[in-house]
């Protein structure tokens, strides 16, 4: 026989039907509230997923007008480039054409027929 006594300490001594009863529908009651929880939760991380999508939906479309956005500034860029250029070109014969104007008045036919071949 062991050294010390086991007798008894295993078994539910003291445990009424009542006690036992109780204890099932405490046990019972904390499933309830942990499915609670859980479908709680879910319904919250259903929530949490829409406004994830509805974020990724909003990045996206935000996306497409900043290139659209970028497209636009290009061709305006591009736009602005050939005004410029076509602005130069006229300044350049306008400045042509006034030197041929005084080299009219002033006689100088030679330098008048170079620069209308210039103007050309």
């Amino acid at each position: 026989m062991a050294p010390f006594y086991l007798r008894g300490r295993f078994h539910n001594k003291g445990r009424s039907k009542s006690h036992v009863k109780k204890a099932l529908k405490e046990k019972r009651s904390a499933l309830v509230h942990i499915e609670e929880r859980h479908d709680r939760m879910s319904k919250e991380m259903e929530k949490i997923n829409e406004q994830h999508r509805d974020i990724r939906e909003g990045h996206s479309k935000m996306r497409e007008e900043f290139e659209a956005f970028k497209s636009k500034c290009d061709k305006l860029r591009k736009e602005t480039e050939i005004v410029l250029q076509r602005t130069a070109r006229t300044q350049i014969k306008l400045a042509l054409m006034a030197r041929i104007l005084k080299a009219k008045e002033q006689a100088d036919l030679d330098t008048a027929a170079h620069l209308t071949q210039l103007l050309r």
